[in-house]
């Protein structure tokens, strides 16, 4: 509850969301812990989950609309892992997900980051083979 105002969510917003969540059986209280029933809820929750649910409560402010965008733009991992498997190499270095991370790192805001990986979406990287007799 501690971030809930980075978020520009109400204390009251989020006690109401998490005991819904503990009704439901999807989260367990254990000495002031909120934990997953099911492990992959809780990957969930912490990857992706934050901008669904901020997607189900009522916006507060422009503040909380800011965060929501920002949390739609972000570039999941997922999305990063497709598009270095697609490529593969490039002038003999592998072009892997933590190189693609730190060229949209320079764009900034998720925003940014999120109109510049449209571009290399579309590049398709061609090599020259050899045949050895």
């Amino acid at each position: 509850m501690k971030y809930s105002k980075d978020y520009g969510i109400t204390e009251t917003i989020v006690e109401t969301t998490l005991r819904d969540f503990v009704s439901r059986e999807v989260l367990t209280l254990k000495e002031s812990v909120y934990m997953p029933h099911v492990r992959f809820f809780g990957k969930w929750l912490v990857e992706i989950g934050i901008g669904e649910l901020i997607n189900t409560l009522p916006i507060i402010d422009p503040v909380l609309a800011h965060k929501k965008e920002q949390e739609e733009a972000t570039i999941s991992s997922k999305e990063i892992v497709d598009l270095a498997g697609k490529w593969g190499n490039y002038r003999g270095r592998a072009i892997t997900e933590d190189r693609i991370r730190a060229w949209l790192s320079q764009f900034g805001s998720p925003e940014n980051q999120r109109l510049m990986f449209k571009m290399p979406l579309e590049i398709s990287f061609y090599s020259r083979v050899f045949a050895v007799r």
